[in-house]
């Protein structure tokens, strides 16, 4: 608990700003569930600024959608992260958030999801002189574009085939992709996309 009244303290102290929280991690709440009480906390906490996140929770209950919904309806943008384009058009359908999904290495700029919805590659990643505090796409909760990141580092091959539907993760189930690492972590129970610590983003 320690750690997460640091980051809450730490959000209601920033200035209006960009500010993305739980670099290598997911949402308050142990393995697949979601805290509502803490979510709300750090809402509040947010108020003012544009904080940022993104989660890989399954949202399985109408509770769990209803509370994404809220965050992004009072200014904390929650970003539904997919490991495929397919699952992509899944999270979209829950209608409670933007999107971002992992993409293999080699993924064009523009693509689409096999449901007709556009996917444009993180603009940090394909413009030199943006980074993610100079672009905030990822903090627009209401954007309908969805954002992805192309696979990367050590493991960018298992997590490309893991995008491309190839593979499936790999990892024990306690386990998911680090944000930032694509490497397994022992944090959350659900494997996440691979989204990268872009240039320039301000965290917890």
């Amino acid at each position: 608990m320690q750690s997460w009244r640091t980051a809450f303290r730490r959000v209601h102290a920033a200035a209006p700003l960009k500010r993305r929280y739980a670099v290598a991690g997911d949402l308050p709440g142990q393995g697949d569930a979601l805290d509502h009480a803490l979510l709300g906390e750090l809402v509040r906490a947010n108020e003012g600024r544009r904080g940022f996140a993104f989660t890989h929770k399954p949202l399985a209950t109408a509770e769990d959608q209803e509370a994404i919904r809220w965050s992004n309806a009072n200014g904390f943008a929650v970003n539904l992260s997919a490991d495929t384009l397919e699952q992509a058009d899944e999270r979209v359908e829950m209608c409670c958030g933007p999107v971002v999904v992992v993409l293999p290495e080699a993924a064009p700029a523009r693509l689409m999801t096999p449901g007709g919805r556009h996917v444009v590659v993180c603009p940090a990643e394909t413009h030199a002189a943006l980074d993610c505090a100079r672009c905030g796409l990822c903090a627009i909760s209401k954007r309908k574009v969805i954002v992805g990141f192309r696979a990367h580092g050590q493991m960018k091959n298992t997590v490309s085939g893991i995008a491309r539907g190839d593979l499936s993760t790999g990892y024990p189930e306690n386990s998911y992709i680090s944000p930032g690492n694509s490497q397994p972590s022992q944090l959350h129970e659900s494997p996440a996309a691979a989204i990268p610590r872009a240039r320039g983003v301000i965290t917890r």
